[in-house]
């Protein structure tokens, strides 16, 4: 583990890629599959030597990502380039796949992952989208896993469609890429005092057009994606701050206490103060 101080941020470079059980070393591929419990809280901040392709296969949680927070559910997808600092925390249980891989093992392809505007961000990918995605990342993994002969050559192959696929919903919507990020950007910054009403206004179109297409984007209503992202950030209070409970509870954005107790219950599986003395390092 190797520590760095870039612009004021802590940052943690862990896990090299020779560290996985399933890797080429020749061409610095690797595929993990981590199932992270609902308290389980990865608490640095971090970046990677190689790139990292992420995906939720299964429940939900909270990504930091360049100091943006995301809620993130089954069906999401994160590409995250050399560069970019990211921090995760589950809310019910995540299944994640990670597919790791050096620049060098795309050095004979022509995808240009550095200039893909899906970089960084999260994407929801439709359940047809998800069953395609679903299939190549499972043969990626099982050449990884059971290295039989060509399988090297199989698993660029099938790293090279993964890329293609995220390239290609890049290149069919790069505007409304970058239209949502700016919105997950602007309820990031904003979580305690957001509305409905301050997020149909910053997309300029009406409420109930907001909740349709919010919908989906993200497979969630948007009230939903809210309290996730204040339940998130009211766990990180309780394990960094001596904050009481009735404080962080308001700070966060919440009305009423009887409401975050009943959410925060739902997501960490346990009040607010068994959270907080269970997880806290002393």
């Amino acid at each position: 583990m190797k520590e760095e101080i870039r612009n004021g941020v802590r940052l943690i470079r862990y896990r090299t890629l020779s560290a996985y059980d399933n890797f080429f070393e020749a061409d610095g591929i690797a595929v993990t599959t981590d199932n992270l419990h609902r308290s389980s809280l990865d608490e640095t901040v971090h970046q990677h030597d190689y790139y990292e392709l992420e995906y939720i296969a299964a429940g939900g949680g909270i990504q930091w990502i360049n100091g943006c927070t995301y809620v993130v559910k089954k069906g999401d997808v994160i590409f995250f380039r050399l560069q970019d600092s990211h921090q995760y925390d589950s809310l019910r249980g995540m299944d994640v796949v990670n597919c790791c891989f050096r620049p060098e093992a795309l050095r004979d392809q022509s995808v240009s992952i550095e200039q893909n505007p899906l970089g960084g961000t999260v994407i929801h990918l439709s359940e047809e989208e998800q069953a395609d995605f679903e299939t190549i990342l499972s043969m990626l993994q099982k050449e990884c896993v059971k290295k039989k002969p060509y399988c090297q050559d199989a698993a660029k192959y099938y790293l090279h469609l993964l890329l293609i696929f995220l390239k290609r919903i890049g290149y069919l919507g790069e505007q409304e890429v970058r239209r949502w990020g700016e919105l997950f950007r602007f309820l990031s910054d904003r979580y305690q005092t957001v509305t409905l009403e301050d997020a149909a206004a910053y997309m300029h179109v009406t409420k109930s057009y907001f909740c349709r297409i919010f919908r989906q984007k993200t497979g969630m209503t948007f009230l939903s994606y809210m309290t996730d992202l204040r339940i998130g950030a009211a766990k990180e209070l309780l394990l960094t701050t001596d904050l009481s409970v009735s404080e962080i509870w308001a700070s966060v954005g919440f009305t009423q206490a009887k409401r975050f107790y009943e959410q925060f219950h739902r997501c960490a599986g346990c009040p607010p103060g068994e959270y907080r003395e269970r997880y806290r390092k002393h």
